[in-house]
């Protein structure tokens, strides 16, 4: 039994398991799927602005490389999204200008921008005393921020020494530090050349001479899961460029549109002699389940929830039915004790009868007759208990007085109650004591109470019933030998007997006047159960007490 209760345990947390995967997994599945178009939405603007560069107008490799770091001012890109971009030379295979971490610089005439353009590639060998907190910091009028940049220029680039911006409404000074400075051209002029002026024009005083864009897309700020996005992205992209050259991929765009990654490169058109290679790179799984760690961890914790409440569930019915095994094997245990005896003395009593004398045959007759009742109550209360147990009687309720009942049920025990000299004191208060019940069941319930008490009391019988406002409660007490702790929520059991000391409740004796079937509590809780009333007993070193509680009828 106990293996089947575990492997059943085992396949419902295993269904449990696999319906929340499922149902996760669908989650997740939808989210990236709206990851995947919305970022392949973006990379397609990217592609149709570098398949722009057809229009004439940039002729030189320096016109090139100034667009094309132009370009990448305006790449679009999402949280968990690598990208990588180089201008590659179709006569040489040399790369001139790639995607990093750069910064461009535009000259301005009085307040309006040339577009005249340089180039500060920051690559990996950086150093910043302070680190900007803006993606962006621009130099405009009437902007609050200046900067001073010491270094040479030439066309295209310039080859800084070191750069100091203060952003006035942060109140921060940055400053840029080449670790490697690289050595600039024959023909480089210095950088305060090429504005007009040292920093600012005499006409327009508080107007910078030139305007800052600080571009960062590789490793400055981000994340190491970026970083790692934009090898990839870079990886793919040489790749791209070597089918691109072999005639593999012509130009155009390509998609590899997949959940778990998901590649959008091209190659952009700009002359015969140049070509613009990129990839983006994302995973949309990852994202969704990024997005989702909140409402996984949830689905994490209800499982972990369900699992409990069932395997609590599972364990409950296992005792459960573990109890009922053990009651049911302790009943046929009990009906086999009781109708040993009473068969034994009825079969021996026949078996003699034709050597008994006429005299004696009347009590050989009385005797049988007397077990073979006492057989026969044993199995209507058998058949009283199942019909209990199995809910097939229901309580045909009225309002039963329960003080007028339980001295009924007295004056019915006077003659037993004196033969065994026995006190019973009844503290009960003047009243009506009104209850919704059956009569006939709540007759049996007191009876059962009561013979109970008479059979191990030595010498007093206490009863009480009591009232609040709305609850009744029933209250007989015995003294005697009691019942051991550990045993006093067995005396409900059928034909519990063994454990209990010789004389205690809970105990058959068997040949007194009051008889017993050993079922009569288990009769008398079933009762109550279906009254939903509350019963109990308890045992101390000298009394016994046995209750019930049942909700009053209140007096009109």
């Amino acid at each position: 039994m106990k293996k089947y209760y575990l492997k059943l345990k085992i396949k419902l947390i295993l269904m449990l398991t696999l319906v929340l995967l499922l149902g996760t997994g669908f989650i997740v599945y939808q989210e990236a799927d709206r990851i995947r178009a919305n970022y392949l939405e973006n990379t397609d603007y990217f592609f149709s602005r570098v398949m722009s560069f057809r229009a004439p107008g940039a002729t030189e490799q320096d016109d090139f490389i100034q667009r094309v770091y132009d370009e990448y001012m305006y790449i679009p890109l999402s949280d968990g999204m690598g990208f990588y971009s180089m201008l590659k030379s179709l006569d040489d295979n040399r790369t001139i200008a790639e995607d990093q971490n750069f910064i461009t610089i535009t000259r301005c005439e009085g307040t309006s921008l040339t577009n005249d353009q340089r180039v500060i590639l920051l690559g990996d060998d950086y150093m910043f005393v302070n680190a900007p907190t803006n993606d962006r910091i621009s130099f405009l009028s009437g902007s609050r921020s200046t900067a001073d940049i010491i270094g040479t220029c030439d066309d295209t680039y310039i080859y800084l020494e070191k750069l100091i911006w203060s952003d006035m409404s942060e109140l921060a000074t940055y400053t840029y530090i080449p670790k490697n400075k690289v050595a600039p051209p024959s023909d480089a002029i210095r950088f305060e050349e090429w504005t007009g002026g040292t920093h600012f024009d005499d006409e327009y005083p508080n107007t910078p001479l030139y305007q800052i864009d600080c571009h960062y897309v590789g490793s400055i700020y981000g994340v190491q899961e970026d970083i790692n996005l934009s090898k990839e992205a870079k990886q793919m992209c040489h790749q791209l460029y070597e089918d691109f050259v072999s005639g593999e991929y012509t130009y155009g765009t390509k998609v590899e549109d997949g959940l778990f990654t998901c590649v959008s490169a091209g190659t952009g058109y700009l002359n015969e002699k140049y070509a613009m290679p990129y990839v983006y790179v994302f995973h949309p799984v990852s994202l969704a389940i990024e997005a989702l760690t909140g409402m996984i961890f949830l689905v994490c914790i209800m499982w972990l929830i369900m699992i409990f409440t069932i395997s609590s569930l599972i364990n409950k019915v296992y005792r459960q039915q573990l109890a009922h095994e053990t009651n049911r094997l302790n009943l046929t245990r009990g009906i086999t004790h009781e109708l040993k005896t009473p068969l034994a003395i009825t079969r021996g009593y026949v078996e003699n009868w034709e050597y008994v004398e006429e005299k004696d045959r009347k009590e050989y007759s009385k005797t049988m007759i007397d077990e073979i009742e006492h057989m026969n109550g044993m199995v209507t209360d058998l058949l009283e208990l199942s019909r209990l147990e199995a809910k097939r009687k229901e309580p045909v309720l009225e309002q039963v007085e329960l003080y007028a009942l339980t001295q009924s049920v007295l004056k019915r025990m006077d003659s037993i109650i004196s033969e065994k000299g026995l006190v019973v004191t009844d503290k009960t208060q003047q009243g009506e004591y009104l209850v919704n019940a059956d009569l006939e069941m709540m007759r049996t319930v007191l009876a059962n109470f009561i013979t109970n008490a008479i059979k191990y009391a030595d010498r007093e019988i206490s009863l009480c019933i009591m009232s609040s406002e709305k609850k009744v409660r029933f209250v007989i007490i015995n003294d005697g030998k009691t019942i051991p702790w550990n045993k006093v929520d067995k005396v409900w059991d059928e034909f519990y007997i063994d454990g209990v000391p010789d004389g205690t409740a809970g105990s058959a004796g068997a040949g007194d006047r009051l008889g017993s079937s050993g079922l009569g509590l288990a009769i008398a809780k079933n009762i109550l159960v279906l009254h939903k009333a509350k019963y109990g007993c308890e045992s101390n070193e000298k009394t016994t007490t046995f209750w019930f509680e049942m909700k009053r009828v209140s007096e009109e």
